[in-house]
């Protein structure tokens, strides 16, 4: 016998006998809806309008600052570490120059170590980041007589590299 599980194709026609219709009262009307609020209220009348703004001036400024207006902080200068980390990396960097095979490792290793330098050689460090690792990662795919035309470009960015790291590791700021 199909049941109500089996789908409404299945689902008799007539209502079967062994359902009763419940015996009880019907439910008592509602109470009228009584809204909370009094509903929409007129608008305020009888102000005069504002006076126009005038155009605004110059930078605006802030609770807590200076009354000179937001400008940059100098920036401290950099540290002996630092240094000595922008140094390291163009160390790797030249490494890179000299032993052609090693230059996309040692991109990708000066590069985190420019990384480390925020304020010296932070975007030389992304350079070499972004070159060494697409070195490797060709390398990775490629066969060795398919990515050899590449590592020209390698040892020329690594040498470009370490001197950049070099020079950054010199200046002052």
């Amino acid at each position: 016998m199909a049941t109500w599980k089996d789908g409404a194709a299945y689902a008799p026609v007539e209502r079967p006998d062994g359902f009763a219709t419940p015996v009880a009262d019907p439910l008592p009307a509602g109470a009228p809806y009584q809204p909370g609020t009094p509903g929409p209220m007129t608008h305020p009348s009888g102000f005069a309008p504002l006076p126009p703004l005038p155009p605004p001036q110059g930078a605006p400024v802030l609770p807590g600052y200076p009354s000179r207006g937001l400008a940059p902080r100098p920036k401290p200068p950099a540290t002996d570490a630092q240094r000595g980390i922008a140094r390291v990396a163009g160390a790797l960097c030249f490494v890179g120059f000299l032993i052609t095979g090693t230059a996309p490792f040692m991109l990708v290793a000066s590069g985190a170590l420019g990384l480390a330098t925020k304020r010296l050689a932070k975007t030389v460090g992304w350079v070499a980041l972004s070159v060494g690792g697409a070195g490797l990662l060709l390398q990775l795919l490629l066969e060795r007589w398919q990515y050899a035309p590449f590592s020209f470009v390698w040892t020329m960015t690594a040498l470009g590299c370490a001197i950049a790291f070099m020079i950054s590791a010199s200046r002052s700021t």
